[in-house]
């Protein structure tokens, strides 16, 4: 019996970053969720189906990812944070146990980041 790869959530509000990561991911045999460019779609998409990982921008327009993140959470998902402002006291506190990628991210950088730390592997 063949098992699915894992799914993961792409969340980025800026599309071409949101396409180039979710490509990476496909091309590497994951499946992907998304990408979301806003956190109600990626709201909406992990109420209809539960990511094994997830890799989030942390702002999002004008808000940020913190909603989704413990909502991702609760859920026991694991999380890569990937920003150019890595300084949120979040992952301080609430968020410190998950790895954070700084942008400009490398897709070689996701990709070792899900299979080191979550033991991902498409």
């Amino acid at each position: 019996m063949k098992t699915e790869p894992p799914l993961v959530l792409v969340v980025d509000d800026e599309v071409l970053i949101a396409l180039d990561v979710a490509m990476t991911l496909e091309d590497a045999g994951y499946r992907v969720l998304g990408p979301a460019l806003t956190l109600e779609a990626a709201m909406d998409l992990i109420e209809r189906e539960k990511p094994d990982a997830a890799v989030l921008d942390i702002n999002i327009g004008s808000r940020t990812v913190w909603p989704l993140a413990k909502r991702l959470s609760e859920c026991r998902v694991p999380m890569v944070f990937a920003s150019a402002n890595l300084g949120h006291r979040e992952l301080q506190e609430e968020f410190s146990d998950q790895p954070r990628l700084s942008k400009p991210v490398s897709g070689h950088g996701v990709l070792s980041t899900l299979k080191d730390c979550f033991g991902l592997q498409a």
